[in-house]
């Protein structure tokens, strides 16, 4: 029987301040209703009875396995293949074309999808390289994929997805191409699977050395941030970000308020980010 919960305004901000605490993630004031739902799916999941408890474990052990599995699921964010049309037009027929144009001698690019959640931002990208981008397959291609959630990363390298969620937002004929069926759920075919890895990153502290990416993807991240951790965040980008590199947010999110040595870059109907030095040198 799944446990009740009502939390109390205490109890409320208690969690808002723990979440706040241990990943940077600003929990919104109004959010008591969606907190207490995912309260008890994870309540359910890990067999705890009592809020009490829970609550206990966090004050006492915030090391614990618990501790961290509650951290992954009040953290994690719902998201979908292609999700928002108009950023993969652009990365079809704007951002990927100009890169390859700078990196035609090289022949080397690295992207990076800061976020990955369950995997389907970076994997909609592979099969978008996959499909129209074929000579890619000669170049030295780096695709690194991050998440705070050892649970999400996880669900990443298994590429492993429900019926529903591959009906959601995928192109025509993409499913059959990139994708075995497993049961009821459907799995990344291999070759896609090992064209990138993953790692465990908190965005809101010091990062592990990185290289520098041509393509960064920020995509509504921002957003559960406070203002300063979105400058901090957006300084270490600057760091990790090539010379002429991209930074895409999501649609609505912006980095002109935030870092003044970023400015925005127009493809299509999608705007991505560009330091101000290379638009200077460009000029």
């Amino acid at each position: 029987m799944a446990p009740s919960v009502s939390l109390k305004d205490h109890e409320f901000h208690y969690l808002r301040d723990f979440v706040r605490k241990h990943s940077a993630i600003v929990t919104a004031p109004d959010a008591q209703s969606s907190m207490e739902l995912k309260l008890i799916a994870f309540m359910r999941a890990q067999k705890i009875d009592a809020l009490s408890s829970l609550l206990h474990t966090l004050r006492t052990q915030p090391r614990s396995p618990v501790t961290e599995n509650f951290l992954d699921h009040m953290t994690n964010n719902e998201t979908l293949f292609f999700r928002d049309p108009a950023f993969f037009d652009a990365i079809e027929t704007g951002i990927i074309p100009a890169m390859l144009e700078r990196r035609r001698t090289t022949r080397a690019l690295k992207i990076w999808s800061a976020a990955s959640s369950s995997g389907q931002e970076i994997y909609s990208l592979l099969m978008l390289l996959q499909t129209r981008f074929p000579e890619l397959d000669r170049w030295d291609l780096e695709v690194m994929g991050s998440d705070i959630s050892e649970t999400m990363l996880s669900r990443c390298r298994e590429g492993l997805y429900s019926d529903l969620e591959v009906r959601r937002g995928l192109p025509v004929g993409y499913k059959e191409r990139f994708f075995t069926p497993e049961g009821r759920r459907w799995r990344v075919k291999a070759h896609v699977r090992k064209m990138v890895t993953f790692r465990k990153i908190n965005l809101s502290i010091a990062w592990p050395r990185l290289p520098q990416f041509d393509i960064i993807l920020l995509r509504n991240v921002l957003i559960y941030f406070d203002q300063a951790t979105k400058q901090a965040i957006l300084r270490r980008i600057r760091y990790t970000l090539a010379s002429d590199g991209l930074l895409a947010l999501g649609g609505g999110e912006t980095a002109l308020t935030l870092d003044d040595s970023l400015e925005r870059v127009r493809f299509g109907t999608t705007f991505v980010f560009q330091k101000k030095s290379f638009l200077a040198q460009a000029g």
